[in-house]
């Protein structure tokens, strides 16, 4: 039962969908946690810890995972400034010249030494099965 929101229409599962799907609860489990949300006004994911169905970094892992389907695909920036790969400085510059040069923006980077080609194909597919929903939350 995933909502569509915002202008791209996109999917954005609830918690306990996320969960169901990572098989890191069963159906039983998330109805019994629900219900004791509704009762005491806590969040899903409190609840699913305090009843010891699953750790503190599974709920973080799968908020995680729900932001960055709710916010559609990320841009190859944002993944090389989340990986500590470029300074916001570096980006900047690069994007810059990328538009100003009609190059990709990892060419830039590489160009300019400041990312392997490894780097940059390591992001790319990162990129691509993030948005595939095929990421691995480790």
């Amino acid at each position: 039962m995933a909502r569509q929101i915002g202008e791209l229409g996109l999917n954005c599962p609830l918690l306990g969908e996320l969960l169901l799907e990572f098989e890191l609860i069963v159906e039983s489990q998330l109805v019994e946690a629900l219900q004791a949300s509704q009762r005491s006004d806590r969040r899903l994911g409190t609840v699913l810890i305090e009843l010891g169905y699953v750790t503190e970094e599974a709920i973080a892992n799968s908020l995680q995972k729900q932001q960055e389907m709710c916010n559609g695909p990320q841009l190859l920036g944002q993944l090389l400034l989340r990986h500590h790969q470029v300074t916001q400085e570096q980006l900047q510059a690069a994007l810059h010249e990328s538009k100003q040069s009609g190059q990709l923006l990892g060419e830039v980077l590489v160009a300019r030494g400041i990312l392997a080609e490894e780097d940059v194909r390591d992001r790319l597919l990162e990129q691509f099965w993030r948005a595939k929903g095929f990421w691995v939350i480790a």
